[in-house]
């Protein structure tokens, strides 16, 4: 409803839509958008009673602004990634006793498609509170609506969180939600995985985001995202470098990534890993950048039993590069995807190597279809298992000290994994009281690892990550000492075997090569 003319309040409550807060029972109420007759945000912000910078108290009913519920809008909702978002964000609401204070809308350009996502997860939610948290969804287009509209549209929400992928070679578009974000006054949130597109967030609108007082939190997946936040961690943790030794000393950030398959999220992840194939790699060496080509360079990561141990590698063009670049100031740091079965390797490193990138940017939708179907059989055979694994270590030339630390994060599934993470980014930003998340309100454009720089606010949001994690090895210890203590032990090991292979010889194969060995009072020569 939005009667021209006339002062709108901030949203028209029904009997229904109290009856929602007082039980926790759907609603069928509506909010109104903002009228084109109030003042704009950013030219008289502090003298608008619904700005976000002007705290206000409007009495509806019995509740006032502050006690009404948060609402959401997930972009992209409808879609695989999209989907896992919204549900894992109305489970963690229930479980942190939010639930009722909550309210979700999905996003997309297909009605029908949004229509059945909603009626989806309402089958998975099982209690009435979760299911009241979903409301309806809403049609749009970030792209190609109409600007003016898509602000006023955005007006009614808290939170605007973006997963409407692929992120890559979107051009002008890269920040265009962002921008009607700022214009309408609502924090904004994304889980790009383009470093395009986040550098163009930072870049061009990090000031106008401080001036319309919203936060903007950009690749708050899983990777990037978590693995940001464990990379901060284990950054934590190395002994630091006083200011004589700093040129002295050297540290790296390495990010290692495995999925199975296509991690169950489908056409979503294959768009993104082929228009990440047509971009050079953004990769710093020795204080240098180097730009170095995609799938490129192969190595060998110890991803755990869970992932079948060592998988191989390449490199790939991520964001968490560059910010770890940033805002660290390493010398070394990269990133390296790898998926399974092997032939995925293979078919991927041909593609970066034989298709020209203008082919792959503009064919990516015909290429994704093409192999979508034999993509679903490989999901079938292989899983959708991912892993997460941020090297750091550092090094210092005077004092020949060595330091290696690595944080490992495994899932069953890589699409719940995403909505996991993401849903603990977006309550934090929302309720983070309810979670223990003391995270400061800085209006601007930031990384994961700029917003949660104390190690108690980190603990706090990966906590609730790592319930379902099947593996969470937050912290190891790796140093010189240790590798020559584990180089003596393999030495005198093998002095060992040696020398009751020599004694099985000598006896002719008549003695037990094993008694021989425990006899306590034969000496071993070299031990």
């Amino acid at each position: 409803m939005n009667m021209k003319g006339a002062k709108q309040p901030l949203f028209v409550p029904d009997s229904m839509y109290l009856a929602r807060i007082a039980v926790a029972s759907r609603s069928t109420s509506r909010w109104t958008t903002r009228p084109a007759c109030w003042p704009e945000r950013s030219r008289d912000a502090q003298r608008d009673p619904f700005s976000p910078l002007h705290r206000r108290t409007v009495f509806i009913g019995n509740l006032t602004d502050a006690e009404a519920p948060k609402r959401v809008l997930v972009v992209g909702g409808s879609g695989r990634v999209g989907g896992a978002v919204v549900e894992q964000i109305v489970r963690l609401a229930q479980r942190r006793g939010v639930a009722n204070k909550l309210l979700i809308d999905i996003g997309g350009r297909n009605q029908r498609r949004g229509d059945q996502t909603l009626q989806r997860l309402g089958q998975r939610l099982h209690s009435l509170t979760e299911r009241s948290i979903l409301r309806n969804h809403v049609q749009l287009n970030w792209v190609q609506d109409d600007f003016p509209e898509l602000v006023s549209l955005l007006c009614q929400y808290d939170l605007v969180v973006h997963t409407a992928g692929p992120f890559q070679n979107r051009g002008r578009n890269a920040g265009r939600l962002l921008e009607a974000c700022m214009l309408a006054g609502v924090n904004y949130q994304d889980v790009a995985d383009d470093m395009h597109h986040a550098e163009t967030c930072r870049v061009q609108h990090a000031d106008a985001a401080q001036r319309a007082g919203i936060t903007a939190w950009i690749s708050t997946g899983i990777y990037p995202g978590i693995s940001n936040l464990m990379a901060a961690d284990l950054m934590s943790r190395l002994p630091g470098c006083s200011d004589e030794q700093r040129s002295a000393c050297e540290r790296g950030i390495e990010f290692s990534y495995f999925t199975a398959g296509s991690g169950g999220a489908g056409a979503t992840i294959l768009s993104a890993t082929y228009l990440l194939l047509a971009e050079p790699v953004y990769t710093v060496r020795n204080g240098v950048l180097q730009w170095r080509p995609a799938y490129s360079d192969p190595r060998r990561v110890d991803f755990g039993i869970e992932c079948g141990g060592q998988r191989t590698t390449y490199l790939l063009n991520l964001p968490e590069v560059r910010s770890a670049h940033s805002v660290y100031g390493v010398e070394h740091a990269e990133a390296r995807f790898g998926t399974a079965p092997a032939l995925w390797n293979g078919l991927m490193w041909c593609m970066a190597r034989f298709l020209p990138p203008a082919i792959l940017r503009e064919r990516m939708a015909g290429i994704t279809v093409a192999s979508l179907p034999f993509v679903r059989l490989v999901d079938w055979l292989v899983g959708a298992r991912t892993a997460v694994r941020v090297d750091c270590w550092q090094r210092g030339e005077q004092t020949r000290a060595s330091y290696h630390d690595y944080f490992l994060y495994v899932h069953e599934r890589l699409t719940d994994a995403v909505g996991e993470c993401t849903a603990a980014f977006a309550l934090a930003r929302i309720f983070p009281e309810a979670l223990g998340i003391t995270v400061p309100f800085i209006p601007g454009v930031w990384y994961p690892e700029e917003v949660f720089q104390t190690a108690a606010c980190r603990d706090a949001l990966m906590g609730l990550v790592q319930t379902n994690a099947l593996r969470w090895e937050p912290f190891s210890r790796d140093s010189d000492q240790s590798r020559r203590t584990a180089r003596l032990v393999r030495s005198q090991c093998t002095k060992v075997r040696n020398w009751c292979a020599k004694q099985t010889e000598s006896l002719h194969g008549t003695a037990d090569v094993f008694g021989t060995c425990s006899i306590p009072n034969r000496s071993v020569p070299g031990t």
